[in-house]
């Protein structure tokens, strides 16, 4: 199976690499810009590092996003998340082909290697933090299910809610990413449990160090605000907004943003959503705390009739020729298709 499982990586992997070599993501882009009459996207990163931590989440080497940015500059007019946000709600033209950088969630690695790269070729970016974890002990519960999945020296996870989980000796990262999709959309309170479970049966206790070593501190987050870069805000828990009561999740949003300007001294005026979980009320919400736009994970382009508050954006990766397709915009009308 992990044999067929490369192959099939293998082949997804040549076929976007010969697209990309006879430009057809170019002609896509090109097409659909006639259509819509421009190609504007907002770029989503969250870790940029040299180090390859298994049990964390997906990260770009610096090379490949030195490179990414390269082609930005190269091919794009780039825009901050504000100059962006002034264009819709002023209704201005949009440029016909522009990006705007984001990172989320808080992670050191922004601070220690994004951040030079950005600053380099003068790209505004707009990070958006997770404020309860930063300057704290506690890792994302993501990262903390990926440790224990890592770290256990057991083959088999049998797991009280969730059942029983092979543990291959040579990769790992399905079953992470299979247990993380499992556990996302839980209520708060049931995900805890389930990750307090999971630790207790993987027999691993994670370094009470270990997040000091990944997430900023708010030390970086001001010398960072002081050189220009701009913060959001992501919440202070990173839940799934959509699976709580309202006045707990409003919690969430508006401290989040109060955290952030009472350590910076400036206002927050971009929300993220938290998995890009939202819906009218948690919309009205974030438009009632005082944010003047927010950011999703709906893989799509910019267009004039976007509603601010629900601004879609393209997840980034490292393989150069599957982000073509990301930015093309085929993957995000692929997944309107398959909604109908």
């Amino acid at each position: 199976m992990h044999l067929l499982r490369n192959r099939t990586l293998t082949s997804k992997a040549i076929l976007a690499a010969v697209a990309n070599r006879i430009r057809l993501f170019d002609v896509y882009a090109s097409l659909k810009r006639k259509h819509i009459g421009s190609q504007v996207v907002i770029a989503n990163y969250h870790r940029v590092t040299m180090i390859k931590d298994d049990w964390s989440c997906e990260s770009l080497s610096p090379q490949a996003f030195e490179s990414q940015i390269e082609y930005f500059r190269q091919n794009f007019e780039i825009l901050s998340l504000d100059q962006l946000s002034r264009h819709l709600r002023q209704d201005r033209s949009l440029p016909k082909k522009a990006v705007v950088v984001t990172f989320d969630d808080g992670y050191l690695d922004n601070y220690v290697y994004a951040r030079p790269i950005l600053r380099k070729y003068g790209v505004p970016a707009t990070f958006f933090l997770t404020t309860g974890h930063i300057g704290g002990s506690r890792l994302f519960w993501w990262d903390k299910v990926g440790y224990a999945v890592e770290h256990t020296r057991k083959q088999w996870l049998e797991l009280t809610e969730f059942g029983t989980w092979e543990l291959p000796a040579y990769d790992r990262r399905k079953t992470r990413n299979r247990i993380v999709n499992a556990i996302r959309d839980l209520p708060e309170q049931r995900k805890n449990l389930a990750i307090e479970d999971l630790l207790r049966v993987a027999g691993v206790s994670i370094p009470d160090a270990l997040a000091k070593e990944v997430i900023l501190s708010w030390e970086e987050v001001v010398e960072m605000s002081e050189e220009g870069i701009d913060f959001g805000a992501h919440t202070l828990t990173h839940p799934i907004l959509t699976n709580m009561p309202l006045e707990q999740a409003k919690l969430e949003i508006v401290q989040s943003k109060k955290d952030i300007e009472t350590k910076i001294g400036r206002q927050v005026n971009f929300f993220s959503y938290p998995n890009g979980s939202l819906n009218s009320e948690i919309v009205d919400i974030v438009k009632q705390a005082g944010f003047v736009a927010g950011v999703t994970a709906d893989p799509s382009w910019i267009t004039q009739e976007s509603d601010v508050y629900r601004l879609g954006r393209i997840m980034m990766i490292g393989d150069s020729n599957r982000s073509a397709v990301l930015l093309c915009g085929l993957w995000g009308d692929l997944g309107v298709l398959r909604r109908l």
